[in-house]
């Protein structure tokens, strides 16, 4: 069984995405001198951030017995063996809000994965499940 957890993404992605496409489509509109640099920008801007923004999810798979941390193009794995303790990581900005806390999945050795998701509480849950001694801090 593969459980899937919906992933939270940076607020500066988003940021940037939405920055950066109103700043190269306000020139491709009123600012016709570059139109290839420009659409080339905008391109490039969201060939990096799209995907990131939307393709960011933490998978759980029984078969293999890891946790998969998929953004965009990028994939990170831990083995759920290897994983001696969940830490709470709280944003240094926002010191009491849940929303930008992130967990730090720590290893054995120097081995760990850090993770933003919406549902911390069922991604903590299902590693308890399938690790009986996993500590939470």
């Amino acid at each position: 069984m593969e459980v899937k957890i919906k992933g939270r993404s940076p607020v500066w992605y988003w940021a940037f995405l939405i920055i950066g496409n109103a700043i190269f489509i306000h020139q491709l509109i009123f600012n016709r001198n570059n139109v290839q640099s420009l659409l080339f920008g905008l391109i490039g801007v969201n060939l990096v951030f799209l995907p990131i923004v939307v393709r960011n999810v933490v998978v759980i798979d029984d078969k293999e017995k890891v946790v998969c941390q998929k953004m965009g193009f990028f994939k990170e794995k831990i083995q759920i063996s290897h994983i001696k303790e969940i830490q709470r990581k709280p944003s240094k900005i926002f010191k009491n809000s849940k929303l930008f806390e992130k967990l730090i999945l720590k290893g054995t050795g120097k081995e760990y994965m850090l993770v933003s998701v919406k549902d911390q509480e069922k991604l903590i849950s299902e590693l308890q499940q399938r690790k009986k001694n996993l500590k939470v801090s």
